[in-house]
């Protein structure tokens, strides 16, 4: 089912900051925009602050600037700074923690939603070891996160297959989502994001429509981040991934 979102009820303030992040990923400031769209920089300053909403039309334009989709304009994700855990990886296999083991942990540079994915490695005595890798689909929200999507393609991502698909043995893995070019139709590999070679003896010739979830990763960052205060960026301790 389609979820019927009310423009009026929407909070600029979850708008004005997407629209910031996305201008300075670009490279542009309010004026600049104002500039390509033909507008007074007055109402591009207002978006900016929050204190004006962006119509459907409006959208589209900035979009095409901004190179994003116009319904990430018009409804932002809301962001966050902390968010819980809930599940830590061996080898690139994921395993749930026990509900008892649940935790809060801090995001770096706090803009994440709470569709994103958040995996602790296990691997004692390498440099891995308590890393904690995030894992988000760009666009998404709690109502269409599900299904495979092509932004995962040639990306280290977060997996989870379908139900169906888990009666098979499939499990949840973090690997590398590649075309299986030998195939005649749409079929992906999973593969180990070290060895480059299939993830499990069924990690070929994938349906996508097994997987539930492939969200790409992110951005990656040592437990003992989670020692300092939220906005207290100890950036030798953070690896964007890009």
């Amino acid at each position: 089912m389609t979820k019927i979102v009310d423009i009026k009820n929407l909070k600029v303030n979850e708008v004005d900051m997407f629209l910031k992040q996305k201008m300075q990923e670009v490279g542009i400031d309010s004026q600049e925009l104002a500039r390509r769209l033909k507008v007074s920089p007055v109402t591009t300053y207002r978006w900016e602050k929050g204190e004006r909403k962006i119509s459907v039309e409006q959208s589209i334009l900035i979009a095409e600037i901004l190179k994003c989709e116009p319904e990430n304009i018009l409804f932002a994700d809301k962001k966050i700074d902390t968010l819980e855990l809930h599940g830590y990886a061996e080898d690139y296999i994921v395993r749930k923690l026990h509900k008892k083991n649940y935790r809060k942990i801090i995001i770096p540079g706090g803009f994440y939603t709470p569709q994103t994915k958040a995996i602790q490695f296990y691997a004692p005595g390498r440099e891995a070891h308590n890393e904690i890798h995030l894992f988000e689909r760009g666009g998404t929200t709690d109502y269409d996160y599900n299904g495979f999507s092509e932004d995962a393609i040639n990306s280290t991502c977060y997996v989870e297959p379908t139900e169906k698909a888990r009666k098979k043995g499939c499990r949840d893995v973090i690997c590398l989502i590649e075309i299986d070019k030998s195939q005649t139709t749409f079929r992906l590999n999973l593969l180990h994001p070290e060895t480059k070679k299939p993830i499990s003896k069924i990690a070929t010739n994938v349906d996508p429509r097994d997987i539930k979830i492939a969200a790409p990763r992110k951005m990656t960052f040592f437990e003992s981040y989670n020692k300092y205060k939220p906005g207290r960026l100890p950036s030798n301790k953070i690896n964007p991934f890009k």
